[in-house]
């Protein structure tokens, strides 16, 4: 007689767990923890009971093993993980600890159902396990994209970086961005250690070189630049400077010094401009027509593009490419395994024309992937990206998920995503990060779908909306499905028909999502709520999300009436009345709800403190509210 071998391994039947964990070495588990913590965590969750440890000596064979096993020897890549499974046990293993804790994430998502859909306890998905069986074989799995960030970091709000921001200016407390970076690595966001953004503030700063080495900043109007402005913009180096290249490469070479865990470090300039007008630096940069790039998409929304609207434009790509590859020259020497990262960005986004990006240096190319939903917009910034693609090795994106001009308007682009980011990987991309804020009640899933998609590249938007709904809103599903897609459906459809350039989101608000459909998308989330019924988990992410309409509401009347009081200098007194009020109904509704995920606080006061927003814009005095 021949016997046919199980196709399958249980892990839980009738509800009653079938197997017993194991981590080898055992005796290196406690450099496993974050890996054997979130499994230990999530499968407790499931099972509704305390999980039972292997033990050979008493070992019960009908028992399955499920193994997390550290292999340094198994020449795994170091974020690849594989899946054996064999009869009578299914063994995660990987070379590194963060290929550990995915595959956890990986085999917890895929055998037990859980799902993160945002960070904290209400976005989290433990299904109670019932029946669990893992296929018997082998699988490997590695990502997409070698560095995958949806935050910043560098100077972002002044000097502070986004973490520090968001304590100081958007209330946010430091559970919730542990919460934020433990939803990252759940999601298998991470890769390379990666310290990046604006860093020239923090490189050369004046207040230690101003008065010493004026020589180091930017000529501007015949004066160096070495009076501090607020840490992220102005004090522009001297890029032509060989002083500047050292100290620039000393600098780096004593953070990979002090912090051997970093990959790579950003040497990207101040934002803004006042870069330097002296005669080695003017001399290596390009003197282009404009017309290329007039009007352009992503200068027009950032504002910050190459003398916008002038026949002729001075473009920085040489002079900067030129200063990376020689800091890169020098860092080398000590960290020939060490990368720099370089924003393509404002002043210097035109591809290169005279030089090629070093080989230990990551081009990474500013974008805002919401605006691709204009084919003509797409299409001029892929020529462009291709074109970079000829002239360095190694290509990022620094997409603008959310930003400054545009505050915290919900933007439904994640198809619009799915076919751009494939894109650039398409041409070489390995390298990906965003603005991103916590705006998880608004616009949630296309930071959900990048991660799949920035993990699998192969990860289909429909595939994941689908499960993402069926996952988290229990009979409210479909009718959350139709929120979310309507959102898609109207931020394709009209964006690319607003005139360009567009104007800002706070006067395109009320155009975008106008109060009959704003209407029929609460409908439907009422739906959802009635539908979830007495399923709590349910019910409550489903609030949530209505949360996040509340805001838009909100939003939108404050915008409405600050138009309607600015529109003319003799806006009668309820006009001036009603935007007052609804602006401080608006802030109200924003400060109650800082410390959390419903919107991006900091990135909304951002805009209308810092941005000279429409909604931070003073009324006249005799406005009241009462």
């Amino acid at each position: 007689m021949s016997s046919t071998k199980p196709v399958v391994v249980s892990l839980v039947v009738g509800g009653e767990a079938r197997f017993v964990t194991e981590v080898a070495p055992a005796a290196d588990a406690e450099s496993l923890h974050p890996a054997v913590s979130e499994l230990i965590r999530h499968l407790q969750a499931c099972l509704g009971r305390p999980v039972s440890w292997f033990d050979r000596r008493t070992h019960r064979p009908e028992l399955a093993r499920l193994v997390l096993k550290l292999d340094v020897l198994s020449g795994l890549a170091a974020e690849a993980f594989r899946i054996d499974a064999e009869p009578g046990a299914v063994t995660l293993c990987a070379s590194t600890v963060s290929g550990l804790e995915h595959a956890v994430h990986y085999f917890l998502e895929q055998a037990f159902g859980v799902r993160w859909l945002w960070p904290g306890a209400l976005g989290t998905v433990t299904p109670a396990a019932k029946e669990v069986r893992w296929p018997v074989g082998s699988q490997t799995h590695a990502p997409s994209f070698a560095w995958r960030r949806l935050w910043i970091g560098g100077s972002w709000w002044e000097e502070s970086d986004a973490y520090l921001g968001e304590q100081k200016h958007g209330g946010v407390s430091v559970d919730s961005l542990e919460a934020l970076f433990r939803w990252h690595r759940r999601l298998r966001l991470g890769g390379l250690n990666i310290a990046d953004g604006h860093r020239w503030g923090e490189i050369c700063s004046p207040l230690r070189y101003g008065e010493s080495h004026p020589e180091y900043f930017a000529m501007v109007g015949g004066v160096r630049d070495t009076q501090w402005h607020d840490g992220k913009h102005g004090n522009q180096p001297c890029t032509s400077n060989p002083d500047v290249v050292r100290v620039v490469a000393d600098y780096i070479k004593a953070q990979f010094r002090a912090r051997p865990e970093l990959d790579a470090f950003s040497i990207a300039c101040n934002d803004g401009s006042g870069f330097c007008e002296c005669a080695p630096c003017q001399a290596i940069d390009d003197w282009a027509e404009s017309a290329e790039h007039k009007d352009h998409e992503f200068d027009a929304l950032t504002a910050e593009g190459p003398n916008l609207g002038k026949d002729k434009k001075r473009v920085l790509t040489d002079r900067m490419v030129l200063f990376a590859n020689q800091i890169a020259e020098r860092v080398g020497e000590e960290f020939p395994d060490k990368l720099l990262l370089m924003l393509i960005y404002s002043f210097y986004r035109t591809p290169p024309k005279r030089v090629s990006l070093h080989g230990k240096a990551i081009a990474q190319f500013c974008s805002m992937t919401f605006s691709h939903t204009d084919a003509k917009v797409f299409d001029a910034e892929m020529r462009s990206f291709e074109r970079l693609s000829k002239n360095a090795k190694h290509l990022g994106i620094y997409d603008y998920y959310v930003n400054g001009k545009n505050g915290t308007l919900p933007r439904g682009f994640a198809r619009t995503a799915s076919r751009s980011i494939r894109k650039y990987h398409a041409l070489g991309a390995r390298y990906f990060s965003t603005q991103a804020g916590l705006d998880f009640a608004i616009g949630g899933f296309v930071y959900y779908y990048t991660a799949r998609l920035l993990w699998d590249i192969r990860a289909d938007v429909d595939d994941v909306l689908h499960d993402y709904c069926r996952a988290g809103f229990g009979a409210g599903a479909e009718a959350v499905a139709k929120y979310l897609q309507a959102f898609m459906d109207r931020w394709e459809t009209l964006w690319p028909a607003l005139p360009s350039p567009k104007p800002s989101m706070e006067a395109l608000a009320g155009v975008l999502y106008p109060s009959e459909w704003r209407g029929e998308r609460r409908n439907e989330l009422d739906e959802a709520l009635k539908l979830a019924g007495d399923d709590a988990a349910a019910a409550g992410r489903v609030r949530f999300l209505i949360e996040g309409l509340d805001f838009l509401d909100l939003l939108i009347d404050a915008c409405d009436a600050a138009n309607a009081a600015f529109a003319h200098l003799d806006a009668p007194a309820a006009a001036i009345a009603r935007a007052a009020c609804t602006r401080k109904a608006l802030i109200e509704w924003v400060d109650a709800h800082r410390d959390g995920f419903w919107i991006s606080a900091a990135w909304f006061d951002y805009q209308r403190l810092t941005r000279s927003g429409l909604l931070g814009q003073p009324l006249p005095s005799e406005a009241r509210c009462g």
